[in-house]
C-alpha cells in the first residue's frame, strides 16, 4: 500500500465516522510506518515486535501486555502511526479503531464537554473494538462476491474480534457491543460520556 492509497483509507474512515454523525475535525497527523519508524515513535526499541498500531501522544507511555501495546490514559494524541504492509482491510479495521480513540479523546465533539476522558481500558478499548467490527460489519456488505479474499479477510476478523473473551479487547466488546445492540450506538455513547461505563 502506498501513501496515497493510505490517504483515501483515512478519508474512507473520516466518512464512515461523518455518516455516523462523528465528525473527527481535529488535525492530527496520520501516517504509515516501518517497523523502524513505529519503534522509534513507541520509543521501545528492545521490545518485541508490535502486533498492533498505536495511537501516541505527547509525554504517552507504552505498556506491555501480553506482546500488545496499549496507551496509558488521559494522553493528548497528536499523531496515529499505523505499520505498513497489513492488507488494506486490516489496515482500516486498525485505523477505525484508533480513530475512535481520537474522537474519544477529543471529547467526541464541542458539545460534550470532554466527556470521554478518564475511561477505563475496558471502556474505551471495547467501543474502539465495537467500532471497528461495526465498519467491518458495512465493509464486508459493499464488497462484490468477486471480492472472496476481502470478504473472508473481513469475516476472519470479525470473527477475531467477537471471540475474544478476556480483556479490555475481548469484555470490552462484548460488553459494548451487547450495549449498543440493546440501545443503539448514540444512546450507549451518551451513557458512557455520563457515567465512564457500559450501561447494564
Amino acid at each position: 500500500m502506498d501513501p496515497e492509497d493510505f490517504s483515501r483509507i483515512y478519508l474512507e474512515v473520516k466518512e464512515f465516522y461523518k455518516s455516523l454523525d462523528m465528525d473527527i475535525e481535529e488535525q492530527i497527523s496520520i501516517k504509515l510506518v516501518d517497523k523502524f519508524e513505529m519503534e522509534k515513535e513507541t520509543k521501545t526499541p528492545d521490545e518485541p515486535m508490535i502486533e498492533r498500531p498505536a495511537t501516541i501522544g505527547d509525554d504517552d507511555k507504552i505498556v506491555e501486555t501480553r506482546k500488545e501495546y496499549y496507551l496509558v490514559r488521559n494522553v493528548k494524541i497528536t499523531g496515529v502511526f499505523v505499520l505498513y504492509g497489513y492488507p488494506r482491510m486490516l489496515t482500516q479495521k486498525t485505523l477505525v479503531h484508533e480513530m475512535m480513540h481520537v474522537w474519544l479523546k477529543f471529547g467526541g465533539s464541542s458539545s460534550s464537554s470532554l466527556g470521554y476522558l478518564d475511561l477505563q481500558g475496558e471502556v474505551e478499548e471495547g467501543i474502539c473494538e465495537v467500532m471497528a467490527h461495526m465498519w467491518l460489519s458495512s465493509e464486508i456488505k459493499s464488497l462484490p462476491s468477486r471480492r472472496q479474499y476481502e470478504i473472508r479477510l473481513g469475516e476472519y476478523l470479525k470473527y477475531r474480534i467477537e471471540s475474544k473473551k478476556t480483556g479490555d479487547y475481548g469484555r470490552g466488546f462484548q460488553k459494548g457491543n451487547a450495549a449498543v445492540m440493546k440501545y443503539g450506538l448514540k444512546w450507549t455513547l451518551d451513557y458512557i460520556r455520563m457515567t465512564k461505563s457500559f450501561p447494564p
